[in-house]
């Protein structure tokens, strides 16, 4: 047998093993039940969250600080949940990123609305069940106080 032809059939066997062994790291993600919404829920909350420390309001003492407090809580929640269930933290998804036309406050309310949306599907592990609860109540507030920042200002 040619060498050419030894090493066709050895990049043959090579690329199998690869597409393999890819797939099968594609099939595991996906059979991890509810970590893209949880891993989603992260990012989103992130992302909700820069948006709004990079609003000129004044953090101490008033709404914004509660915001991001309530953020924060919310974020720890979520990653004991997920981390109880067993989920991969270390794998970060893209946020929802839709642009931002109408300002960085209207966005992060959307990414806590998308956030408490992703969040509050059907939970499998009844331990967890109680802290993805305590996750939507710290999403809702921060949405309220933004909500009610935004209406005060007249920008909502």
């Amino acid at each position: 047998m040619s060498t050419e032809k030894k090493n066709r059939i050895w990049a043959a066997w090579l690329g199998a093993l690869v597409v393999g062994t890819l797939s099968m790291g594609i099939r595991a993600q996906a059979q991890l039940p509810g970590a893209p919404p949880y891993l989603h829920v992260l990012s989103d909350l992130r992302t909700a969250r820069a948006y709004i420390l990079a609003d000129p309001r004044p953090q101490n003492g008033n709404e914004k600080g509660h915001e991001i407090d309530e953020i924060t809580k919310a974020m720890k929640e979520i990653k004991r949940a997920a981390v109880d269930d067993g989920k991969d933290l270390d794998f970060i998804p893209p946020t929802d990123a839709k642009g931002m036309a109408a300002g960085p406050l209207h966005e992060a309310v959307r990414l806590l609305r998308k956030a408490h949306e992703d969040c509050s599907g059907a939970e499998d592990m009844p331990n967890a069940i109680g802290m993805r609860n305590r996750a939507l109540n710290h999403i809702d507030e921060a949405k309220s106080t933004l909500l009610r920042y935004m209406t005060e200002a007249g920008t909502y």
